[in-house]
Parts: structure tokens; C-alpha cells; sequence
């Protein structure tokens, strides 16, 4: 699982899951922020050495599965931060 800021400052945890639980058909990459979860199915190979710039495009075009209706909080700090510590 990985954690970064989106470019409003919100915290997500991507991970990626087998399709239907079998290891062998290509898998789901899931984005999970307070009551958000999102999906993709189509994402590159090594979408776990991207920088948080490229999540964040993954995560634009994923679908969403359940929404909270209010919005997450922003996290305490923004993805700049983020970028100047890698």
C-alpha cells in the first residue's frame, strides 16, 4: 500500500487487489481517502515507483465506488511537502 497527497492536500492509500480475488487475471488498483473508494483497471505494470504527480493522473481516471457525500479533509500537508521529501 502507498500513501500520498492529491494536489488539494488530500490523503490517499492505493493498493493493488487480484480481479475477483484470482491472482492470475490482471487486477484492480484502489484509491481509499475518508468514505472515497475509487477504482482502475487499466494502470501501468510499476504504478508503485510513480511520483505522487502520477498517481494523482491515475487517480482522476479511475471510477468511483462509494463516495462520502462530504468532502475528505485536507490533510496537514499539502503534496508539495510530499514531493520535497522524496
Amino acid at each position: 500500500m502507498i500513501r500520498f497527497l492529491d494536489a488539494f492536500g488530500f490523503a490517499w492509500h492505493v493498493t493493488e487487489l487480484p480481479s475477483n480475488g484470482v491472482a492470475d487475471l490482471p487486477g484492480n488498483l484502489y484509491f481509499f481517502s475518508r468514505g472515497n473508494t475509487l477504482r482502475l483497471r487499466d494502470y501501468p505494470a510499476h504504478w508503485d515507483d510513480l511520483s505522487w504527480r502520477e498517481l494523482e493522473s491515475l487517480r482522476v481516471r479511475a471510477d468511483v465506488l462509494s463516495s462520502d457525500v462530504t468532502r475528505p479533509r485536507p490533510a496537514l500537508w499539502r503534496a508539495t511537502h510530499l514531493e520535497a521529501m522524496a
